[in-house]
């Protein structure tokens, strides 16, 4: 995670406990449902670059952890959501929402 720290992003390692990644998790859950849909269609095109580069390597890490290290994913779609919700959108956003919706359905 030392690149993401580079860009002023923080992932949590090693792995926090899984009460504060479910909290994390809730959290973001309330954030998307009190959004609403005219607020969401709106949201700004992302223009800072840290945070674009940042979001590229969460989408790589999105892929690597689904496969490898899987106890990461929630982290990574948190920390990609989060970026998505505070700085806007960017292509690598529409990976973070797919991710999003999958551990929503599936958990």
């Amino acid at each position: 995670f030392n690149a993401l720290s580079q860009l002023d992003v923080h992932c949590p390692s090693p792995l926090p406990d899984k009460s504060v990644v479910m909290k994390a998790w809730i959290d973001m859950k309330r954030t998307l449902e009190n959004t609403s849909d005219a607020v969401f269609l709106n949201y700004k095109e992302m223009s800072d670059s840290n945070k674009i580069a940042a979001m590229k390597f969460l989408h790589l890490l999105i892929l690597y952890t689904f496969f490898a290290k899987q106890d990461y994913l929630p982290i990574i779609i948190i920390q990609s959501m989060q970026l998505t919700l505070n700085h806007g959108v960017c292509k690598e956003s529409c990976v973070a929402l797919a991710s999003c919706s999958y551990f929503l359905c599936e958990f």
